[in-house]
């Protein structure tokens, strides 16, 4: 088959989302599949990758994030080159996030007929973090709805972001499926015995926004240096967002400003590494849809500390590969993090765990679920 996947962010730009579109990419090419990815990026033109075609119709500036203007000048540039679509022969189109990329599929649909899949990631569902997305869900569900309702299929990342689609979605008649995330566990496992010497190293990876947490994982830095760990610990927050100066102001006012590492966004083929020099992975998210990062993170070997939200409590196991704690609770996420510290073997018994777990979640899998 023709395959279009369109999403407003693609390698190096974006997230969770843009890394699943790269990996089902090259898992359909290598499935004997012909892909075009259509996207943004720091200039507009074409490349190749992996097998696949990659048209970036517009610009963007940041890596972290996509402002409303950019996501506009996405669709019209999109839009605008339905040609190049038109050439390709779709078979079939996977549109990730429901806006703004299923909005440019249900016009493709109209315009030459090829059906599409709808990827919802977690923003782009109505009742995901309300008081960030509220009124942006309430000036677009109408156009929502037109795309779920004119799509082949709409699929979730999760079981906790499928029963919040499908609260909108039975109002149209739609049902959500569920086709989770994947993990290259080859690129992210090393099978060399990890020799740690140094302080105990705790890792984040993500976007700097409230979304994701990180001022509760330094919160519980701080709690951890004054119960004494201070000369025992590191912290490396790994990625950019619009948090990141008020981030590194809060660090500076604890005073754990020497503990915390804060290294912007990485090239990802250094990502491994990161994970292995790791002892635990923290995300402490106040909502997800399925993180990439975790899954990264088990793929690595790591225990998981992470919030007791839908999403992570599918990939950490509470007491196997992990802990879950609630929400914006620094005193809890540093009494795991301690444990952890004084305790090497459960570390190293719940990492095995967590590798365990990520074999069973291959990007190939994944990518026959969509052609299914």
């Amino acid at each position: 088959m023709n395959i279009l996947l369109i999403n407003h962010e693609f390698p190096p730009f974006g997230g969770g989302a843009a890394n699943a579109a790269a990996n089902l990419a090259r898992e359909f090419v290598k499935l004997g599949h012909k892909v075009l990815v259509m996207t943004a990026g720091a200039r507009a033109g074409e490349e190749q990758q992996n097998g696949f075609k990659i048209l970036r119709v517009s610009k963007r500036k940041r890596i972290d994030g996509a402002g409303f203007w950019e996501m506009f000048k996405f669709i019209f540039w999109s839009i605008w080159r339905k040609n190049s679509v038109v050439d390709f022969n779709s078979d079939m189109i996977i549109a990730f996030f429901g806006l703004p990329a299923g909005f440019i599929a249900w016009r493709f649909k109209k315009a030459f007929g090829a059906p599409y899949i709808v990827s919802l990631r977690g923003a782009d569902v109505p009742g995901f973090m309300p008081v960030m997305y509220g009124k942006y869900h309430s000036l677009t569900l109408w156009l929502t709805k037109i795309v779920w309702k004119n799509a082949k299929a709409v699929v979730a990342n999760s079981r906790g972001l499928m029963e919040l689609a499908q609260k909108t979605a039975e109002k149209i008649g739609v049902k959500v499926g569920i086709i989770p995330n994947g993990v290259n566990v080859n690129f992210f496992w090393s099978a060399a015995e990890k020799e740690k010497m140094g302080k105990f190293k705790i890792l984040f990876v993500g976007r700097l926004t409230s979304q994701k947490g990180a001022d509760t994982l330094l919160r519980s830095i701080g709690e951890l240096i004054n119960r004494g760990f201070g000369d025992k610990i590191e912290c490396e927050i790994v990625g950019d967002g619009p948090l990141c100066g008020e981030l590194e102001a809060l660090a500076k006012d604890l005073g754990i400003g020497s503990v915390v590492t804060f290294s912007g966004w990485l090239d990802r083929n250094k990502l491994p590494e990161e994970y292995r020099s790791a002892d635990v992975f923290v995300l402490p998210s106040a909502d997800e849809g399925m993180p990439n990062v975790i899954l990264e993170a088990m793929a690595s070997g790591l225990p998981v500390i992470a919030t007791r939200i839908s999403g992570n409590e599918e990939l950490v196991k509470d007491g196997e590969n992990g802990y879950l704690v609630p929400p914006k609770d620094a005193s809890a996420l540093a009494d795991k993090i301690e444990l952890l510290i004084n305790n090497k073997n459960l570390s190293e018994e719940l990492g095995k765990k967590s590798l365990e777990l990520a074999r069973k979640y291959s990007w190939e899998g994944v990518a026959r679920r969509y052609l299914d």
